[in-house]
């Protein structure tokens, strides 16, 4: 879609344009969120779809759900040898999609408009993408934030908080976290670590995991720091 028409939607503080709908938008702005342009995949694709999915509350439920379907395979792309293998950008469409899709569970949490089948698609995914992210990278000259790690732990965050989220749900979200953060791998430099600990806020937010539960979980840390 035409770069003009993106820039004067920031310029005017994600207001619509005349002769547009944000349902129209919304397929391009989607598209946006794997562009290696900082400016169009930050500032437009994640910057103005937050404004109206949070703030205008422009984007109803039923765009919301078809929004979640059209983003959730996305977090795939390059990890399953499909198209996007070998692509150096496919990490962008994959992490941005998290961070979309943090969006669309925010909202869910406060209005539950997603099927109980479809929070448990999202839930998958985003565990799922947790873990399987290759690319650990937070800033990068030129192409910007990549921050795969931090995108699917605000994912996580907010389906932790989902009330369709149970002890079990919970339980394994731990368990990611803890494999996540005591396997070789790189160091995080671009405060991953503390996105990470706000989803481990939120569930012990749901009261869902006892304390000595939660002990012998941090007890698993000792263990690996001992090694």
């Amino acid at each position: 879609m035409d770069r003009e028409l993106w820039e004067s939607i920031v310029a005017s503080d994600a207001e619509v344009p005349p002769g547009h709908t944000a349902a129209e938008l919304l397929p391009g702005l989607l598209d946006l969120l794997g562009s290696p342009d900082p400016f169009l995949r930050d500032e437009v694709g994640y910057g103005v779809l937050a404004r109206w999915v949070v703030h205008d509350q422009l984007v109803g439920p039923d765009e919301l759900r078809r929004c979640a379907e059209r983003l959730l395979p996305d977090l795939r792309v390059g990890l399953d040898g499909d198209n996007g293998d070998g692509d150096e950008h496919a990490v962008l469409r994959r992490s941005f999609s998290a961070l979309a899709l943090a969006i669309i569970a925010y909202r869910d949490v406060e209005e539950q408009f997603l099927e109980p089948a479809e929070v448990r698609r999202l839930f998958e995914g985003g565990l799922s993408y947790l873990l399987d992210e290759t690319d650990r990278r937070g800033w990068v000259p030129e192409m910007g934030w990549v921050h795969a790690t931090a995108h699917a732990a605000d994912l996580l965050k907010f389906l932790v908080r989902n009330p369709l989220t149970d002890r079990d749900d919970h339980r394994r979200v731990l368990a990611a976290l803890q494999a996540l953060l005591t396997r070789p791998g790189p160091v995080f430099v671009d405060d991953e670590e503390d996105r990470l600990v706000l989803v481990v806020v939120d569930v012990l937010g749901r009261e869902t995991i006892g304390d000595a539960e939660l002990v012998e979980w941090i007890d698993g840390f000792g263990a690996w720091l001992g090694d």
